[in-house]
This record gives C-alpha cells, structure tokens and sequence, in this order.
C-alpha cells in the first residue's frame, strides 16, 4: 500500500510538473521560476543543476508525501483513500509548506516575498497534487496488489 502511494505521489508530482513547465507555451504565463545562480553546500551551481535539483526535490517531496499518507492510512490513522480525506492531507501540507519551509526559503510565510498570490498558487497546487493522487493510487493499488 505504501508503494502504491510513493508511487501515485510521484506520478501526481510529476504531471504538475510538466504542466508548469508546459503553461508558458499555451499562454498561461510562466510558473517555473527563474532561480538564476544559486549555491548548494558552499558551491555554485548552473542554472540547469538548479533546475535538475529543483526538479529531483519536488519529485521526492511528492514521492514522500505520497507515501506518508498510504502510511496513515495503512495504520488506519486516516480513512481509505477517501477525496475528503486527501484534501485534508493536502492542506496539512500547504499549512506545513507555507509556515516552515517557505519562511525557512527565505520566501517568507505562505511566499509574501515571492508574490503576493503564491499562497493561492501554493493551495491550488496542493489540491491539484490531491486530486491527481486521489485518482492515481486506486489505479496503483490495483497493479501492485
């Protein structure tokens, strides 16, 4: 069950993935932003390695998130992979996103520094992962087991 849901979450992380790098070519403006030159432990980086690690990190925060959540479910501390329950689970983590790691970024709490609509962008992104993941893992579950 964990694997369906490491699974589904990479799967889901990976179609918002290529939308945002998509948009900017059906007009939707450009939601991949430019992080120009950037320093990772003490070294610089090219923007492509910034863009690859950025790339791997949302990758992996979408695999984990994914699956933590089959892990809750799996020792029923949340119900089945229910659409109510994901979309908790999603604002769970817009709330975790936009308190710690946005502000911990340097983009502030819920990303005022970045935009002021980064907070809706960030909901509309999680509830779009949910979604994704809500139709993904019963897909998953039933491949694997």
């Amino acid at each position: 069950m964990v694997l369906a849901g490491l699974i589904a979450g990479i799967f889901a992380g990976a179609i918002l993935l290529l939308l945002a790098y998509i948009a900017p070519y059906i007009g939707a403006g450009n939601y991949v932003s430019d992080i120009g030159r950037v320093s990772v432990l003490g070294q610089q980086i090219t923007e492509r390695e910034g863009h690859i690690m950025g790339i791997l990190v949302h990758l992996m925060t979408s695999a984990g998130f994914g699956a933590i959540y089959a892990e809750l479910v799996q020792h029923q501390y949340s119900p089945d992979f229910t659409f109510f329950g994901i979309m908790s689970w999603c604002l769970f983590i817009t709330i975790v996103v936009a308190v710690i790691i946005l502000p911990i970024s340097g983009k502030g709490f819920f990303g005022v520094k970045e935009d002021p609509w980064f907070s809706v962008d960030l909901f509309i992104t999680n509830v779009g992962w949910g979604v994704l993941y809500w139709v993904l893992v019963p897909l998953w579950l039933k491949i694997l087991i």
